[in-house]
């Protein structure tokens, strides 16, 4: 065998290595394309998880809102039935001293008392909803949480 011969063969071994070699290339180029469309696909959805994260910020900031305005309306109510059971006291004491406006008196308190009645009924209905909006922001808030703790 000749030296040109030794090199040749020598040659077409290399060649059959570079085939080799560029059929893996072409694997790991397929894997990459695989990798980078699985990279797209989880930034998708990264985005769509800020959009839900967005809305949710966004709805916890309306159940606060919601929140303060049911509060100060609670306070409100309180201080009219303060001033109500205050004013149905003084009656009280007037009722002792006034023998002949006692009927009367009494058909006041009378509708006093449906009043207070109305108010204690619209007071429980504020608070149940209120407690549903604060075990909604509860919620929420450990929802919001939970997914901060994905990112």
């Amino acid at each position: 065998m000749t030296n040109e011969e030794k090199i040749l063969k020598i040659l077409d071994a290399i060649q059959i290595q570079l085939k080799g070699h560029d059929g893996r290339f072409d694997i790991i180029q397929t894997q990459l394309k695989e990798h980078d469309r699985k990279f797209d696909n989880i930034q998708t959805q990264l985005k769509e998880h800020d959009g839900r994260l967005d809305n949710i910020q966004t709805q916890l900031k309306e159940h606060g809102a919601i929140l303060g305005a049911l509060q100060y309306a609670s306070e409100v109510h309180k201080a009219g039935m303060d001033n109500l059971t205050h004013q149905v006291a003084r009656l009280s004491g007037d009722i002792g001293e006034l023998k002949t406006k006692t009927d009367r008196l009494e058909s006041k308190a009378g509708k006093l008392e449906n009043k207070l009645d109305g108010i204690a009924e619209k007071q429980n209905q504020q608070s149940e909803v209120i407690n549903v909006l604060a075990t909604r922001s509860i919620y929420q808030e450990a929802e919001l949480q939970a997914v901060k703790r994905v990112k």
